[in-house]
């Protein structure tokens, strides 16, 4: 038996020593795609399986010598971009491998941008979410965005002055007007449209003189784009989403241009009725800092009832553009990306059934009261 069970222990660890990963693909064998961008193809062309080739998908790789050997630096292109059109999501990719002769690899995957063309398509945005959805190697923290124009634009451009890390990873961006917590990824926009029947925010991505810069937004309904929001109404919805930390809001207050730099905020559903109108009522509680103002502070003295002034004026201006912006969703797009319905149904379930069904059409004509609570808690050192 003591044999036996010796040669059974010499069976499993030559065994085990000669297992190896069946499915193993080395680094150079594969292609990374870095950044993906999908355009709906305007070309009226015919693939071969009598499809029409629906989709224009750019897909972006890094240069891996030039980094290795130059860190990204020099006169060689530190990327690649390849487009492709195709019937499908997976016959496009199928077919761009042919092109690189290697498997496309999408784990490091930093960016993800739509056209607007494609956006406005509700069949092929619904198609491209559940493609990256079923997908495996796309991760759900892929920040997303909506393309003023193409996508392939977009991903070819070339940029002055930028590093390898900063051209591609846009959580590295340095040209944004947008919140840090606005900056959707996918998984968000996923269990957003899930939940809220294809309603949700994007922000939009564009190219500037010699840059890509990222401010406002676009206005998904039913899986569609219906719309722009400016980098103004954006600053809007961020106080009333509660996602405004480590914001800026700047004011001009007897002639001087004063910044309000945003610590913390929150938003909440103070009170919700419905009767012939739903009626509700928010509050938004914000601390900050004023990072600057004048020199001559004989002129203007800063004490606390000055303070109170500024603090006052800042709310106002904070009001309107709040409601400016609440104007626009109920009367031009007609859609609730405030997410008042979630706050409405867990706060209130009583009166959520009873609008749940005709919510749409109740959101158009609510009216939605906004209280403002502004603090300004530091105002650094001053002579």
């Amino acid at each position: 038996m003591i044999k036996k069970g010796k040669y059974f222990c010499i069976f499993f660890i030559v065994l085990f020593l000669l297992t190896s990963c069946w499915d193993k693909q080395e680094i150079d064998d594969q292609q990374f795609v870095i950044s993906i961008g999908i355009d709906k193809n305007m070309e009226d062309t015919i693939s071969s399986n009598v499809l029409p080739n629906r989709y224009l998908i750019t897909y972006t790789t890094p240069n891996l010598a030039t980094i290795q050997s130059k860190g990204g630096g020099g006169t060689e292109p530190s990327r690649f971009s390849q487009s492709t059109v195709g019937d499908t999501m997976t016959g496009t990719t199928k077919k761009a491998i042919t092109h690189y002769l290697e498997p496309l690899n999408f784990d490091h995957v930093k960016t993800i941008i739509l056209g607007k063309a494609l956006a406005e398509d509700k069949r092929l945005v619904q198609e491209v979410l559940d493609y990256l959805d079923r997908n495996p190697q796309f991760s759900r923290t892929i920040p997303i965005f909506i393309a003023d124009g193409t996508a392939k634009e977009i991903l070819e451009q070339k940029e002055e002055g930028r590093t390898f890390r900063n051209r591609y990873a846009i959580q590295d961006r340095d040209i944004t007007a947008i919140p840090d917590e606005l900056i959707i990824d996918i998984g968000k926009v996923l269990s957003q449209l899930e939940n809220s029947g294809g309603t949700t925010f994007i922000p939009k991505i564009f190219i500037s003189e010699k840059n890509i810069g990222i401010s406002g937004g676009a206005v998904f309904r039913d899986y569609q784009f219906q719309g722009w929001l400016a980098e103004r109404e954006v600053r809007a919805l961020s106080w009333l989403l509660g996602k405004n930390r480590r914001g800026y809001f700047p004011i001009s207050y007897q002639e001087t241009y004063i910044p309000y730099e945003v610590s913390n905020v929150t938003s909440n559903l103070i009170s919700a009725s419905y009767d012939e109108f739903l009626k509700v009522k928010l509050e938004i509680k914000t601390e900050g800092d004023m990072s600057e103002y004048t020199l001559d502070s004989s002129q203007f003295p800063i004490n606390t009832e000055w303070i109170k002034e500024i603090e006052d004026e800042m709310e106002k201006q904070i009001e309107k553009e709040i409601k400016e912006l609440i104007y626009k969703l109920q009367r031009e797009y007609k859609v609730d990306i405030l997410r008042l319905n979630n706050k409405i149904r867990i706060k209130y379930p009583e009166i959520w059934k009873e609008i749940e069904k005709d919510y749409e059409k109740i959101f158009e004509n609510a009216q939605i009261e906004v209280e403002i609570k502004l603090s300004i808690r530091r105002i650094g050192m001053y002579l």
